[in-house]
């Protein structure tokens, strides 16, 4: 992988988030793309919660700011 100016990790055009907080989620590591019906590519990352558990998530949902209630369930 490439890096960014700011020495990020760059998959492509998607940034490594790796250890990057955001809301009560942690990024922990790229898992995998997700290609959409209409051939659109979507990143899904790893994260751990602040209540500890891991999750698989869009970066699209990882920043939303009901993750937790939407897909932890509390």
């Amino acid at each position: 992988m490439q890096r960014d100016a700011k020495g990020r990790f760059v998959e492509g055009r998607y940034k490594d988030y790796s250890g990057i907080k955001k809301n009560r989620l942690t990024f922990i590591s790229f898992d995998h793309i997700h290609y959409t019906p209409k051939g659109k590519k979507v990143p899904y990352w790893l994260c751990k919660c602040d209540c500890g558990n891991e999750i698989v998530v869009s970066s699209k949902n990882a920043f939303a700011q009901k993750i937790h209630q939407d897909f932890l369930g509390s």
